[in-house]
């Protein structure tokens, strides 16, 4: 039988060595094709542990998500989602209650746009109606909206003044204010971007972001 298989090779030399390749490459795809599906992304999850915060910031806690390049912030009274490198501070409201301001890796003083704000109050100190009246001097458009699920006054428009520059050239800046009541507390979320080529974009990402707000109550 040997002796046959040698006459065969001697006598058949390149059908040998192709039938030779045609074993070695079914022997490496054997061999790698088991560790390759190894390496499938794992099913979409949010990390808790709280050695990976990405920051604390006063009462605003931030954790890092494995799948997404946005962070997870909460305080007492929400839940938001937004892009990781943007950053964030966190002051006081006079009267009771917080502030959170959110801005891009970019911000600078002298060009602070585009900016998203969200403060959360007492309800006992002031109405949505009593809150909206307060920005009557910027003379905005005002109407009646909703934002999940609770009814909202949605103030916007162009600003009378170009704030944190000197530039007399410096883009027109719109802004939107959101005002309303939800369970004991009053909610102003607002943002702004400058009214130029980014404009649409830097308007559906601050909208995006603002509709990852899940309330804790």
């Amino acid at each position: 039988m040997i002796e046959k298989i040698q006459s065969f090779i001697s006598q058949h030399p390149l059908l040998t060595g192709i039938i030779g390749l045609g074993v070695m490459l079914l022997f490496v795809l054997i061999l790698f094709i088991p560790s390759t599906s190894k390496e499938l992304s794992p099913p979409s999850q949010t990390n808790t542990n709280a050695n990976d915060n990405a920051k604390n910031n006063s009462n605003f806690s931030q954790t890092k998500t494995q799948t997404t390049p946005w962070v997870v912030g909460q305080n007492e009274n929400y839940i938001i989602s937004f892009p990781q490198s943007w950053n964030t501070t966190t002051r006081a409201v006079a009267g009771g209650g917080t502030a959170v301001t959110l801005t891009p890796p970019d911000f600078k003083e002298s060009e602070p746009f585009p900016i998203l704000y969200i403060e959360s109050t007492p309800a006992n100190v002031l109405t949505p109606t009593q809150k909206a009246a307060t920005l009557a001097p910027l003379k905005m458009t005002q109407t009646e909206t909703t934002f999940k699920s609770n009814p909202a006054i949605q103030i916007s428009g162009t600003l009378p003044f170009t704030p944190g520059s000197s530039n007399p050239n410096q883009s027109l800046i719109h802004k939107t204010y959101l005002i309303f009541q939800h369970s004991n507390n009053l909610y102003m979320l607002s943002y702004a971007e400058y009214e130029d080529k980014n404009q649409q974009t830097n308007e559906q990402l601050m909208r995006s972001i603002l509709n990852t707000i899940q309330f804790n109550d």
